[in-house]
């Protein structure tokens, strides 16, 4: 199928029972996940677990059920256990999603467990790792902040409310903005005002 996952767990037959792909901020190949989960056992148990940044848990599954759609797959509705994990079934098949964050933490729980200090190390380092993909990568906007009217509304609200701030504190006398003018910067705009 020309699908090359990350990382494939197989039982003592050879079969594929477990597909784990771990993503950041990179979209979907057209394999994901119809393709991965066509690879699994059709009558026993198997795992399609994509691990993917906090914020990208629940965004990342009207993706999966849009490119299952395209190759013919309809997935069900996910559950979801807490705000680290989405799951559904697929025939025998789960397909799952969790976040870097969720699966370090077991994992590092079960190293210190084991005594097993460099795997603790090696956790740590993965942990930098997602941290600085986190922080670095762009964000994709979602649908629903592209659609949602309240964001700019409530933007333009708090512009206003600094101004009208400004505006009733020069009228009380308890400040002034004489020789000082509005600002604006890359992440915000506002005013200089003296109080006092």
């Amino acid at each position: 199928d020309q699908a090359i996952p990350d990382i494939a767990g197989f039982d003592h037959t050879g079969r594929a029972i477990l597909i784990i792909e771990n993503k950041f901020w990179a979209g979907l190949t057209a394999s994901q996940p119809a393709a991965y989960l066509d690879r699994l056992p059709d009558v026993d148990p198997g795992i399609l677990l994509f691990v993917v940044p906090p914020k990208r848990v629940h965004s990342i599954w009207p993706d999966l059920a849009s490119s299952a759609a395209r190759a013919g797959l309809e997935l069900p509705q996910a559950t979801s256990s807490g705000a680290n994990f989405l799951c559904t079934s697929v025939g025998p098949r789960r397909l799952a999603v969790t976040s870097w964050q969720s699966l370090l933490d077991q994992l590092e729980a079960a190293a210190r467990l084991a005594g097993e200090a460099g795997t603790v190390s090696d956790i740590g380092q993965l942990r930098g790792l997602c941290h600085y993909m986190d922080s670095a990568d762009y964000i994709p906007s979602t649908p629903e902040d592209l659609t949602n009217i309240e964001v700019p509304r409530r933007l333009l609200a708090l512009a206003d409310l600094v101004q009208l701030a400004c505006v009733r504190a020069v009228g009380a006398g308890i400040a002034d903005q004489n020789w000082l003018r509005p600002t604006h910067y890359w992440y915000g705009a506002g005013r200089y005002l003296r109080i006092g």
